[in-house]
């Protein structure tokens, strides 16, 4: 009789089965039994990869809007108002 090593397998994991069911523990998963991972994130996390994902993807309509600003920024002529600033700063420490 020939014995290959897959019958040694097989003879093996039942072996092992027995032992551990016996000792209750549950026998080994298999591979196809496999949970995938998971990974839970905050509802801000979600708003920055939506944001971050839009602003990859997304055009831009108000080009020349844009490149006016930029100009302006270049120059030195760019000023943002005190009141957005202060708005931004209050939103931001409530979050």
């Amino acid at each position: 009789m020939r014995i290959s090593n897959e019958h040694v397998a097989r003879l093996l994991e039942a072996h092992l089965e027995r032992i551990q069911t016996c000792g209750n523990i549950r026998p080994p998963s298999r591979p196809g039994m496999l949970q995938p991972d998971a990974a839970t994130f905050s509802a801000r996390a979600d708003d920055l990869r939506a944001a971050l994902e839009a602003a990859r993807g997304g055009e831009l309509s108000d080009r020349g809007q844009l490149e006016s600003l930029s100009r302006s920024v270049q120059r030195g002529e760019y000023r943002v108002p005190s009141g957005s600033v202060a708005e931004a700063m209050l939103r931001e420490m409530s979050l």
